[in-house]
């Protein structure tokens, strides 16, 4: 029996024990499973929701209630490698500004400790957040800021991992596996949860789009510096910071080609939206060694309304992830999920069907980072969602050999 929390103007929390706690699974209110609600995990984040009135379940009465005015709905931030599994119980109505861009998730408290839902996914011990120490990593960039004096893509790295604290920025400064090579500033897509350019609904990006590549001397002399002193290192070109690296395929076939005659140990990754077929195989014969293929959704309509794509349709997405496989190249296959949405019936099936096509080495689950509401104005429910457990409980029972996770894995992980 988890108790509801809310809070006031001033983000004060309160606990409310007249009203359980509730969960949002699209357009419905839901009280928790014992087997989704876990202790809320270290290093989470608190946030309320101003003009959104925090709803739960009446213990007496047993009905749904919103709370009065000034009770604000709570909502966690969990950290890298936990799947939320319900949203946020808030009032659904248009809100005058919509929220940053955060994976909203159901939180409450019992004995006074907090409890929220969700799994987790990944317990890849690289990116635990503990291992993140911003002290180390100020001392140790203040020690290689001599050796890249000028570097561009240093200072870009710099920057993430100081300002906007990206993970994959902080790994160059603390020696973890996965280096961030940041160099397009174009899209060809318009994603309604892009990160770094928002131009549509009135919230602002979560960080700043790059505005030029960094210099491939630049480029070249980071990442020989990194995969000299890590182990398993992983070039991962297409972060946050940036737009579709696709379309900087000849930068990137240059600096695989540099590279990889001496670097065999290195794995060579793409983020992408696996727009531009044709760039990708010229990365391929480059030497490509893993990529990572994000949606939102297996059906097609449902992709077109998230990423509004340009120039390029979901079937070339799925042609691409089919190109890669039969190329030996290893597939993440990345999933932004929303709950409500990803585990309903249809789209479940329009999954399973896209992983027996395409053939993936590895499923990938992350929250998606949007304000619930209007992630349910642009992609409306249509069936009687089956819950976040059941929906990894159907993909494990058909893919049982299929690797799931959240991070990406270097080349012999795959092998």
């Amino acid at each position: 029996m988890i108790n509801l929390i809310y809070s006031d103007s001033s983000g004060k929390i309160f606990e409310d024990p007249e009203h359980l706690m509730m969960g949002g699974s699209g357009f419905n209110y839901i009280i928790p499973s014992r087997r989704e609600l876990i202790k809320l995990p270290p290093i989470s984040k608190l946030f309320f929701i101003p003009g959104s009135l925090a709803i739960g379940l009446n213990k007496k009465t047993k009905e749904i209630e919103a709370l009065s005015k000034s009770h604000y709905a709570v909502s966690a931030f969990l950290p890298p490698g936990y799947l939320r599994t319900l949203l946020p119980a808030v009032e659904l109505k248009k809100p005058k500004r919509y929220l940053p861009l955060w994976a909203y998730t159901a939180v409450g408290i019992k004995k006074d400790k907090f409890y929220t839902c969700a799994v987790k996914i990944d317990k890849y011990e690289n990116w635990d957040p503990g291992n993140y120490d911003d002290r180390k990593l100020l001392l140790n960039a203040s020690k290689l800021k001599r050796k890249f004096k000028n570097n561009s893509l240093y200072n870009q790295l710099f920057k993430c991992a100081t300002i906007y604290h990206c993970f994959t920025a902080k790994n160059f400064f603390l020696g973890f596996p996965e280096l961030a090579v940041p160099l397009s500033n174009k899209c060809n897509a318009s994603c309604i949860g892009c990160i770094s350019l928002q131009t549509d609904y009135n919230f602002p990006s979560s960080q700043n789009r790059i505005t030029k590549s960094p210099a491939i001397k630049d480029i070249l002399e980071v990442i020989r510096y990194h995969i000299d002193n890590v182990k398993e290192p992983i070039i991962s070109f297409g972060q946050g910071c940036e737009g579709e690296p696709l379309l900087e395929a000849g930068l990137i076939e240059r600096i695989i080609k540099s590279l990889k005659p001496s670097y065999r140990n290195a794995t060579f990754n793409i983020n992408t939206n696996g727009s531009l077929t044709k760039n990708l195989k010229r990365l391929i014969k480059a030497g490509l060694d893993t990529a990572r293929v994000s949606i939102n959704s297996a059906i097609k309509e449902r992709y077109n309304l998230y990423f509004r794509p340009r120039g390029y349709g979901f079937e070339d997405v799925v042609i691409s992830i089919k190109l890669l496989n039969d190329s030996g190249v290893y597939v993440m296959l990345n999933i932004l999920v929303f709950p409500g949405i990803t585990d309903e019936p249809n789209e479940i099936d329009s999954l399973i069907k896209l992983i027996q096509r395409t053939k993936p080495d590895m499923l990938q689950l992350r929250n998606l980072n949007i304000d619930p509401r209007l992630y349910l104005t642009i992609i409306r429910p249509k069936e009687k969602p089956v819950g976040i457990i059941n929906f990894l409980k159907t993909i494990n029972q058909t893919f049982p050999s299929l690797k799931i996770g959240s991070f990406n894995r270097p080349k012999n992980y795959f092998k």
